[in-house]
């Protein structure tokens, strides 16, 4: 359900400020940011069933304001200090009784901390009055209905993609039991030697690391090889940089994307290696994610994220999703693996697997 006029303006009336800051601070160019403001905007309306779904209001802009700001962003994780975070949602009225409580003693303790909290108001005060909804409402409508336009257009080229690459993969089955057939008739006596398709990176030669066993339950596990066998992973095993980790998956969803947080809150995409939305994924029992990766140099927490959906979800939407949390968060580990109990983005199922790194 498309939101109203009202509903829009009450929205832009409370975070239309905090978002443009953002957008200053991601861009470092203010006409950028006022470019990008009215999109935002748009986004928000296009999509305005997510936030009805009880999806946090701050987050869910932030998600949108991140993907909008895609190849501008040098270091999504790592540019907000907390505490200017905590009183842009003061000044926004976003805080909870609790955590305005605190802020209030922090304020009585720190004068510092008042005088930013001060600052932030006037400049807050300042974009009210050079900025109104009814300067951006014709815009942002418009915006809308072009963004809208463009993804019935995307889906319809998906679809047909999608067709072409289901029927390259009942060709490529027909002619690979074709060879099977041939060859165990050209040599009854031997086996025939079918090469595994999952190849570690920065290795001599192919590798498989899962183990026969089936994981029921579990959306997503890694695994390493260690002592001549597969050992599934602990939740925040700590392994050294260069291990080799696999990963499996087990969904009734029809896509899947997997991305990964690093220790220094860099945000990588593994699945799909090319493109710009998740892979068409075949339901049933667990099936291996990709290659064996093998795990940076970086230390510390390390998050990776399978996500799973009825419908192909954008890599720029997920990255924003991931960007938002490490970047908002005062501790990132808990709000990325809360996706996994409540998902977000269109997905229907989140998996992960957390380790750590010395």
């Amino acid at each position: 359900m498309a939101p109203t006029s009202v509903q829009l303006a009450r929205l832009f009336d409370q975070y239309g400020g905090l978002i443009y800051r953002d957008l200053v601070r991601r861009t470092d160019d203010e006409g950028y940011a006022r470019r990008l403001l009215p999109r935002v905007f748009a986004r928000a309306s296009q999509r305005w069933e997510r936030h009805e779904g009880g999806a946090n209001r701050l987050l869910w802009l932030v998600d949108i304001a991140v993907a909008e700001c895609t190849g501008r962003i040098l270091n999504p994780g790592l540019e907000f200090d907390v505490d200017e975070w905590l009183l842009e949602r003061s000044v926004a009225g976003d805080l909870s009784k609790g955590e305005q409580s605190r802020l209030l003693d922090r304020l009585d303790a720190e004068p510092e901390l008042e005088s930013r909290l001060r600052a932030i108001r006037a400049r807050d005060d300042a974009f009210g009055r050079g900025l109104s909804w009814d300067d951006l409402k014709e815009e942002v409508a418009r915006l809308a209905e072009e963004m809208a336009e463009t993804e019935t257009r995307q889906r319809g080229e998906f679809l047909e993609g999608r067709l072409r690459y289901r029927r390259a993969i009942w060709a490529g089955a027909f002619f690979g039991l074709l060879f099977v057939v041939v060859g165990a008739w050209i040599g009854p006596g031997s086996e025939p030697q079918i090469p595994s398709l999952f190849s570690a990176p920065h290795t001599g030669g192919p590798v498989s690391l899962l183990p026969k066993a089936s994981d029921e339950g579990s959306t997503m596990t890694g695994f390493i090889h260690q002592n001549g066998r597969a050992r599934q992973l602990e939740a925040g095993e700590v392994l050294r940089p260069g291990t080799r980790v696999q990963f499996r998956v087990q969904s009734d969803s029809q896509y899947v994307a997997m991305l990964g947080v690093d220790g220094d809150g860099q945000i990588s995409v593994y699945v799909p290696m090319r493109g710009d939305v998740s892979l068409p994924w075949t339901p049933g029992p667990p099936q291996p994610l990709g290659t064996a990766l093998e795990l940076s140099e970086v230390g510390g927490a390390e998050v990776f994220l399978a996500f799973m959906s009825d419908e192909p979800l954008s890599v720029i939407e997920l990255r924003s999703l991931l960007a938002a949390r490490v970047a908002a968060k005062d501790d990132a580990i808990p709000a990325l693996l809360r996706l996994v109990e409540k998902p977000e983005g269109g997905a229907t199922e989140v998996g992960a697997v957390y380790i750590r790194k010395p």
